[in-house]
C-alpha cells in the first residue's frame, strides 16, 4: 500500500513538473543577475578607493614615519631603564615570593580538605536523599502549562525590571540636573551679593 502511494506521488510530481513553465523564473533570475552588475562594480570600486585612499597612504606613513618613531620610543625606553637595578629589586622580591606561594598553596589545600569533608558528609546524608526525592516528586507534577506560565512570568519580570531601571535612571538624571541648577543658582546669588 505504501509503495503504491509513493508511485502515485512520483507520477503526480512528474506530471506537475512536465506542465511547469520555468521561463518566468529563469527570465527574472537572469534579470536579477544582470541587476547585480552595478552593485558588484560599485562595491569593488569602493574597496578599491579604500585601498588607494586609506591603506596605501597609511602604509606609507607607517613605513616612513610611524614605524621609525615607534621603534625610537622603544629604543629610548630601553636606554632609560636601569635593567641591572631592576633585576636586583626583583631578586629581593623573589626571596619573599616563594615562601608566600607555599603558604597560599598550603591554605588552599587546607580549604579544599575542609570543603571535601563537608561535601562528602552532605552527599552521604539522608537530607540529600530526601531533597532529591522531593525534587523528583515536584518534577513529576510539573505540566507544560506550568512551564508556559513560569516563562511568561519571567519575561514580564524582566520587562518590569528594565522599565524600573529606565525610570530610576531618569529620576537620577533629574536629581543631577536639579542639583546642578541649585549650584548655579547659589553661585549666581553669591555673585550678585558680592557686587
Amino acid at each position: 500500500i505504501i509503495t503504491e502511494h509513493i508511485r502515485d506521488a512520483a507520477k503526480a510530481t512528474a506530471e506537475w513538473a512536465d506542465n511547469l513553465d520555468f521561463n518566468p523564473l529563469l527570465t527574472t533570475f537572469a534579470d536579477w543577475l544582470e541587476s547585480l552588475e552595478p552593485v558588484i562594480d560599485n562595491i569593488a570600486g569602493t574597496l578599491e578607493d579604500f585601498y588607494e585612499q586609506v591603506l596605501l597612504p597609511l602604509g606609507e606613513w607607517a613605513v616612513e614615519e610611524g614605524g621609525p618613531k615607534l621603534l625610537q620610543v622603544f629604543t629610548d625606553f630601553n636606554d632609560k631603564v636601569d635593567w641591572a637595578g631592576l633585576r636586583d629589586k626583583l631578586s629581593e622580591l623573589w626571596t619573599h615570593l616563594e615562601p608566600f606561594t607555599e603558604r597560599v598553596g598550603e591554605g588552599l589545600i587546607q580549604f579544599i580538605d575542609e570543603i571535601s569533608d563537608k561535601l562528602a558528609d552532605f552527599l552521604n546524608s539522608e537530607g540529600l536523599s530526601n531533597f532529591l526525592q522531593k525534587l523528583g516528586e515536584w518534577m513529576d507534577k510539573i505540566t507544560a502549562d506550568d512551564v508556559t506560565t513560569a516563562l511568561e512570568r519571567l519575561v514580564k519580570s524582566f520587562v518590569g525590571l528594565k522599565l524600573a531601571i529606565t525610570a530610576l535612571s531618569g529620576i537620577g538624571n533629574a536629581f543631577v540636573g536639579i542639583s546642578e541648577g541649585v549650584i548655579v543658582f547659589t553661585k549666581l546669588k553669591e555673585a550678585i551679593a558680592g557686587k
